[in-house]
């Protein structure tokens, strides 16, 4: 059986990768041994070989060459039918690998998850909407997936986990089998589990004779969702939308120059404004936290903390405006923030939610985004607050050297 502490491993490693991508795509100039690219299309043709680490960041995205180490690709559409030498880090709306040959590990992100014809050297790691794994694919490692629905045609060597609402397996798995269901598992015929299978879903799956289960299979029995459970759900998420109205006709109200710089800041901001803001997120508490553990820098340590918490509260308050200054620039032309357009845009906010992954991708970039908007500005602001720092009345004039002549 697959180890319980496999999904917070990938989990914890999936976001220590977003960070550190944030990083080095902010900052390329560090290291020659790198590759970042940007735009709306970028292509690496068959014949092309790139040293070093490859970083993009844009609308469309297809490797059909070589990346001789990691590979990080953030767009709509990514296309990886190339040969990557290390790691390969995908989020799009929908990501293709077929005929790809990873030698590390894999972590994609989007709505739909194509992989077809492609090996992997360790784990593949996927949460999307839809994830399909066709026949002829390989992973050696483990396969980990978080989404709605999944198929597995391919062969995986190791454990497979998937926390989804439906299943189809025909492929093979080398290990155990560790299936969450919310809604139905189908192990349809020719699949051959050669390890134990564990799954828990609202009813039994269907195996036909032709199907091979090397080990135990061991079933739980999940109940759907009671009324009451609905209720509690509704409750909680109708609570959720007028907490972010709340704080965000707060600031709207009482700050709203603020309010709309931040908000005109956001938007017009560049791509890489989001990374940025995942770069300051990561590395502000971090450098909090050194300050703190030594003896001259607790009480700055402290405080930027307590800055850093303040912004993050901020930044969550503020996402409501910046949706709305989307929808009325979209829906009126009009660059504007006002309460009926905050309101908006936390309902659509919330709305955005019922997404799936694609949702919480949406906003969570936009969360980067503002966070990163708001700390630039304040940054810039100390900056210029001390080089303009007025001299005091009570400052001594310097004593001329030369006695003026008689």
């Amino acid at each position: 059986m697959i180890s319980h502490s496999f999904p917070h491993r990938r989990i914890s490693f999936f976001a220590l990768v977003c960070i550190t991508t944030g990083i080095f795509a902010t900052h390329a100039s560090i290291t020659e041994a790198m590759v970042v690219r940007g735009g709306e299309v970028y292509e690496v043709a068959a014949d092309t070989t790139l040293e070093g680490d490859l970083y993009y960041l844009g609308e469309t995205f297809s490797l059909k060459g070589t990346s001789t180490d990691d590979l990080f690709a953030l767009g709509s559409i990514i296309d990886i039918p190339g040969n990557v030498g290390g790691d390969v880090f995908a989020l799009g709306g929908k990501v293709t690998m077929e005929g790809a040959a990873v030698t590390g590990d894999a972590r994609i992100g989007g709505g739909v998850l194509t992989v077809a014809s492609s090996t992997f050297g360790e784990d593949l790691m996927a949460i999307g909407g839809t994830v399909i794994i066709k026949r002829g694919t390989v992973i050696k490692g483990d396969l980990l997936v978080y989404g709605q629905h999944l198929v597995l045609e391919g062969e995986v060597l190791g454990n497979v986990e998937a926390h989804v609402n439906t299943i189809e397996i025909t492929g093979t798995v080398g290990h155990d089998t560790n299936i969450t269901a919310r809604e139905s598992v189908s192990i349809i015929e020719k699949a051959h589990l050669q390890g134990a299978l564990f799954y828990s879903a609202p009813r039994a799956a269907f195996v036909p004779d032709s199907v091979t289960i090397d080990g135990e299979t061991s079933f739980e029995l999940t109940q759907e969702h009671t009324s009451r459970a609905n209720r509690m759900s509704v409750g909680s998420s109708v609570l959720k939308v007028l907490m972010s109205i709340i704080a965000a006709l707060i600031l709207v109200c009482l700050f709203s120059s603020f309010s709309f710089r931040t908000a005109t800041d956001t938007l017009e901001g560049s791509g890489l404004l989001a990374l940025k803001g995942l770069v300051l997120f990561a590395a502000w508490p971090m450098l909090g936290l050194v300050l703190l553990l030594t003896i001259l820098g607790a009480l700055p340590g402290l405080v930027l903390l307590c800055m850093y918490g303040a912004l993050v509260l901020v930044a969550i308050a503020m996402m409501p405006v910046v949706t709305g200054m989307v929808l009325a620039r979209w829906l009126k032309k009009q660059n504007t923030v006002s309460w009926d357009w905050t309101m908006l845009g936390a309902i659509s906010l919330f709305l955005l939610g019922f997404l799936a992954q694609i949702g919480f991708f949406v906003r969570l970039i936009l969360f980067f985004t503002t966070f990163g908007a708001l700390t630039l500005n304040l940054l810039t602001y100390l900056r210029q607050s001390s080089r303009s720092r007025p001299l005091h009345t009570d400052e001594v004039s310097p004593i001329p050297l030369v006695s003026p002549a008689t």
